[in-house]
């Protein structure tokens, strides 16, 4: 996982991070990331529904990598969604 790009592609690094969730034995996460990326109709409402997900998965025990990484993509899409 290599964090927040310059010109981010926010469903990618979503995508890395349910697929780092998964491999580290929290793949509820993974899917709930995965549903709310299939199961948007707009990008704002996938956008939003990421953040949750994460905020919430970063308070799940994940390891300090990847909660680095979720951290830096929440605050991304803080700003986005602002």
């Amino acid at each position: 996982m290599d964090g927040v790009s310059s010109n981010p592609d926010y469903y990618a690094q979503a995508r890395e991070i349910a697929s780092a969730l998964s491999e580290s034995g929290h793949p509820e996460w993974s899917n709930q990331i995965e549903e709310a990326i299939a199961g948007g109709s707009t990008a704002t409402e996938i956008l939003m529904r990421i953040r949750f997900v994460l905020r919430e998965a970063s308070d799940a025990g994940v390891t300090d990598e990847i909660s680095d990484v979720v951290v830096r993509l929440i605050s991304e899409l803080d700003a986005v969604l602002a």
